[in-house]
């Protein structure tokens, strides 16, 4: 074997520890995040949202589901509604990799709380139709037409802090083929960002599903209609934290 043969596969030798162990910082600096999938969840009874180790970062509590219907003249579709309650867990924050990249940012501490935007909710449907948030749209409407102040939850950035509970009410509907209504079979999926998700909770619903409830989870929910203004009434003795009566004035 020449010299130049022997200087080329020590250069190729180099190279390839090089690659390594540029490899292995990037490893270190973002380690893997292990993701279980869903699990399926009770109405009425607290769920956890964990993050690595199964260790909860969050606890979600959802009650008073109901398919809310508006008066015909608001031109309102139907909707899904329901109370959220969030409590922080013991999980430590991490923010994700494209938001916060140590490399970079080696002094930048990562947030300490986690944060509730509009992915908070995921809903999916068996039919293909497409969830809509409809929170602000229903503030704007309760606002005007009925006497009762809405904390809502899920549609704007809100930061979650250890012994500082959240609570609001959440309306969603399915658009398919240019209808929005609530579809028959479904369900919502909630999930928190600034910490690595390891599995989360799944809540299922059935509405005028010709399907057999047999052949569904036992945890699945069967909704009832309800007007909107006999549901604040409601939420005003059950839910004192997001619904309350407006001031007189």
């Amino acid at each position: 074997m020449t010299r130049t043969q022997v200087n080329q596969i020590v250069r190729v030798l180099l190279l390839v520890a090089a690659l390594g162990s540029f490899g292995f910082t990037l490893l270190a600096a973002r380690p893997p995040t292990h993701y279980f999938g869903l699990y399926v969840a009770e109405i009425g009874t607290r769920a956890e949202i964990n993050a690595d180790g199964g260790v909860p970062a969050a606890f979600v509590t959802l009650t008073d589901p109901a398919v809310i219907e508006f008066p015909e003249d608001w031109a309102v579709s139907e909707q899904l509604c329901m109370v959220i309650r969030l409590d922080r867990g013991d999980a430590a924050t991490a923010v994700e990799f494209n938001d916060y990249q140590p490399q970079i940012n080696w002094d930048v501490p990562a947030a300490e709380t986690l944060i509730i935007n509009n992915t908070f909710i995921e809903g999916h449907a068996n039919d293909g139709a497409n969830m809509i948030l409809v929170n602000d749209q229903d503030k704007q409407i309760i606002d005007s037409r009925l006497p009762y102040l809405v904390n809502w939850i899920g549609q704007t950035i809100i930061p979650l802090y250890k012994d500082s509970p959240l609570g609001g009410l959440a309306c969603v509907t399915f658009a398919l083929e240019a209808e929005n209504r609530v579809s028959p079979s479904l369900f919502l999926t909630f999930n928190i960002r600034n910490t690595h998700i390891e599995r989360h909770p799944a809540f299922y619903f059935r509405y005028n599903d010709p399907a057999p409830p047999k052949t569904q989870s036992p945890q699945t929910f069967t909704l009832q209609r309800r007007s909107i203004a006999d549901y604040l009434a409601e939420l005003v003795n059950s839910a004192p934290f997001v619904v309350r009566p407006a001031p007189r004035p």
